[in-house]
């Protein structure tokens, strides 16, 4: 029996990536006057509107804690799926340190993707609702890529049984 299922890893390393993402994007409700302001005034409303220090730091606590809790209950989840399909714990390891190495280092790419994620919240010009549907889908796709990716013995069984189903017919 194979120990380390390489699929599952790679697809759950993409579902943690969501995850971690639509907890960053969640994290921004925090404070969305904030938010508003600097999207709408730049860098100018931090001086002009008089934003008290302790209100962007408590803001940049928040979301700077968001993905790494993002990325921790993704990957409790992880562990909690793996052990519901009888597979070996040392999945969820390196699961676990190439996660956080893309987690601690950035490595992980937003900027290039973002455009395409974002897009669902666009269909509202209110910033709280655009941020919870950005983050509602996201969660929503990491939940899909978690609990609907085939394990190897899930797949040999469908494929097996399409087999049987197709030798019955002739």
């Amino acid at each position: 029996m194979k120990v380390i299922n390489f699929k599952l890893i790679v697809f759950h390393l993409v579902a943690v990536w969501l995850f971690i993402h639509a907890f960053a994007t969640a994290a921004l409700l925090f404070d969305v006057g904030l938010v508003k302001g600097f999207i709408y005034e730049g860098e100018s409303y931090f001086s002009t509107a008089n934003v008290d220090p302790g209100r962007i730091s408590n803001f940049l606590v928040a979301t700077g804690l968001s993905r790494f809790f993002g990325f921790i209950v993704s990957v409790c989840i992880s562990f909690i799926i793996i052990r519901k399909h009888k597979m070996h714990w040392i999945n969820v390891l390196p699961l676990f340190i190439v996660g956080y190495f893309f987690l601690f280092y950035d490595f992980l790419g937003w900027n290039y993707v973002k455009i395409i994620f974002l897009l669902p919240g666009d269909i509202s010009d209110i910033i709280s609702v655009k941020l919870t549907i950005n983050s509602a889908v996201l969660l929503l796709l990491g939940t899909v890529i978690f609990w609907f990716v085939p394990t190897n013995n899930k797949a040999k069984k469908v494929f097996t049984e399409m087999k049987n189903s197709t030798d019955t017919i002739k």
